[in-house]
C-alpha cells in the first residue's frame, strides 16, 4: 500500500510503524471563540497560528432585543458548541454556501488568504514559514488595533511549550498567555486536524 499524498513515512522521526502527516498544513473556516470569527489554523512543527479572516455568521443572527434576544442567543451559542465547526455559519448561510460547505469539507488542503500577502509557499518547509509568519505577527503588533464590530483580532502563534491543558474532543482548547483558546472544525476535517496536531507533536 502506497503512502497518501500529502503524507510521509513516519521512520523519519523514529515511528517506523507510523504515517505521519507532512507539515505545514492549513485548515481554513475554522471557528475560533465560541463561532464568534472564522480564519485559517496552520499547523506547524511545534507551532500553531491563527488568522482570522472574518466575523461568523453567528453575529449575523444576534439581530432581537430583550427576551427573543436572550433565547436565539442561547440557542446558538448551543448549535455552536455543540456541533464544532458547521454550527451557525453553516445553517445561516446555507443558501449561499452550501457549495463552499462541501467543498471545504472533502478538501485535503486548504490555501490559506496568508497566501494573498506572500506568507505561504509551496514547498516551504515548518522552519520558513515560522519565520515569515512570526515576522509578521510582530510588525501586526505595532499596528493599531480598532474597536468597531467589524474588527478582527490580531493574528498569533503559539510553540508547544506556551500550551497548556491541551484538549482535542468536539473543539481543540488549550490555555495560553494568561487565556483559554478555542477552535472549532466541521466533523469531516476533524480527524485530519489530529493527525496534523500529533504530526506537529502538539497532542
Amino acid at each position: 500500500m502506497g503512502i497518501r499524498p500529502g503524507y510521509k513515512a513516519g521512520e523519519e522521526r523514529g515511528e517506523p510503524n507510523s504515517i505521519l502527516m507532512k507539515l505545514p498544513v492549513s485548515f481554513g473556516e475554522v471557528s475560533y471563540f465560541e463561532d464568534e470569527y472564522r480564519g485559517d489554523l496552520i499547523v506547524t512543527d511545534g507551532a500553531i497560528y491563527f488568522f482570522p479572516t472574518r466575523r461568523s455568521a453567528y453575529n449575523k443572527i444576534y439581530l432581537f432585543g430583550g427576551m427573543p434576544d436572550k433565547i436565539v442567543n442561547w440557542i446558538a451559542r448551543f448549535l455552536v458548541i455543540g456541533l464544532g465547526g458547521i454550527s451557525v455559519v453553516d445553517i445561516a448561510e446555507f443558501a449561499s454556501g452550501m457549495g463552499r460547505f462541501a467543498k471545504r469539507s472533502t478538501a485535503q488542503e486548504d490555501r490559506p488568504q496568508i497566501a494573498n500577502l506572500g506568507l505561504w509557499q509551496n514547498g516551504q518547509t515548518s522552519t520558513d514559514l515560522q519565520q515569515r509568519l512570526d515576522g509578521y505577527i510582530q510588525k501586526q503588533k505595532a499596528v493599531k488595533s480598532g474597536f468597531t464590530k467589524n474588527d478582527l483580532p490580531k493574528p498569533a502563534g503559539f510553540r508547544r511549550c506556551e500550551m497548556d491543558n491541551i484538549k482535542f474532543g468536539w473543539r481543540f482548547k488549550f490555555d495560553a498567555r494568561y487565556d483559554d483558546h478555542d477552535f472549532g472544525i466541521s466533523p469531516f476535517r476533524r480527524k485530519r486536524l489530529r493527525e496534523a496536531l500529533r504530526a506537529g507533536g502538539l497532542l
